[in-house]
């Protein structure tokens, strides 16, 4: 069982933690980093670039402009059931 993800910053656990929080309340609950910002306190250039960063390893999905929403892997990450095999890399900077 994977406890942390090497590569993630605190911010990222904040990020699916807010939106699992509201995904609980409206299935389907996407939204922009710079609602994410507001709401975590934290810039939003920083938050769109983490964002991006965990959509690319699949914890999130990005939807058009940009919006996302947490995905099943991300779901699994905060519920500790993410195994070792599941862990992504960290996506490279440049890959799209």
């Amino acid at each position: 069982m994977a406890e942390r993800v090497p590569w993630l910053r605190p911010v990222d656990y904040d990020i699916l933690e807010w939106l699992s929080r509201h995904d609980d309340v409206e299935e389907g609950f996407r939204v922009t980093p710079s609602t994410i910002s507001a709401n975590l306190d934290y810039h939003s250039r920083y938050i769109s670039e983490r964002t991006k960063k965990l959509a690319k390893a699949g914890f999130l999905y990005r939807l058009d402009g940009p919006k996302y929403r947490l995905t099943d892997l991300g779901r699994k990450l905060l519920d500790s059931n993410l195994s070792e095999d599941d862990v992504p890399p960290e996506p490279s900077p440049d890959s799209e």
